[in-house]
């Protein structure tokens, strides 16, 4: 996160959105995360995502992402296509494009032996396809550029909030985006959830969800969980 946003004062976030928004045939648009200032050193911190590049190519945001080890379960499932297709998505929204590819270069892909259970009850399939068969409503990000920081600094507050108090809706409804108000909602039943409540009243406070793919995927977190 910080060296996207603050590299030694450089927000990339913003140089690539300037970038594109000003030529979109540039293939300048580069992150990068990889530090060797700060890298090459014995540490299991080291960034495993190295380098991104965005390109556009008929009215649609690519993103090809370069990867010098990434383990399965949490890396790449876990953490690294949400966090990506995220933020390909809000920078699409910002330039008003469609989302368009998305491309791994992986070095290591690997599983850990602690996962394989788990990754041969996954091969074998799951019977419960809701998430695809019942097409669920899913809100996009509707944010602009201009106001991520407003923004950010807003669902921040109410997000530490939600660690200790349970809000009431309306904190939550006057939230501007949708998404990232949806994501408001499943955090409070998280915590609801970390504070002791039983299933049927965790799952309660994810009416606001109801019918999207974020309350299938909360719902079989806390089945899975309880």
């Amino acid at each position: 996160g910080p060296r996207i946003r603050d590299w030694n004062g450089v927000d990339q976030v913003r140089k690539i959105y300037h970038l594109l928004k000003s030529d979109q045939n540039s293939r300048r648009a580069v992150m990068t995360i990889f530090d060797p200032d700060r890298d090459f050193v014995s540490s299991k911190d080291i960034p495993c995502n190295n380098w991104l590049h965005w390109t556009i190519r008929n009215n649609k945001l690519n993103l090809s992402i370069a990867i010098r080890s990434n383990d399965i379960i949490w890396g790449f499932s876990g953490i690294n296509t949400f966090e990506w297709s995220l933020l390909q998505e809000m920078i699409a929204h910002w330039l008003r494009l469609e989302v368009g590819v998305q491309t791994y270069f992986i070095g290591s892909l690997h599983l850990y032996d602690h996962h394989a259970a788990r990754a041969a009850k996954l091969i074998q399939g799951n019977s419960d396809e809701r998430c695809y068969i019942n097409a669920p409503i899913r809100h996009g990000y509707e944010g602009e550029f201009d106001n991520l920081k407003t923004d950010l600094d807003n669902w921040f507050k109410i997000e530490e909030r939600l660690r200790s108090t349970p809000l009431a809706d309306e904190r939550i409804n006057s939230y501007p985006d949708p998404l990232l108000r949806d994501y408001l909602y499943m955090l409070r039943a998280y915590w609801v959830h970390k504070r002791g409540a039983r299933l049927d009243e965790t799952k309660r406070y994810l009416a606001n969800l109801k019918g999207t793919d974020l309350e299938i995927a909360a719902n079989e977190y806390f089945e899975r969980a309880n």
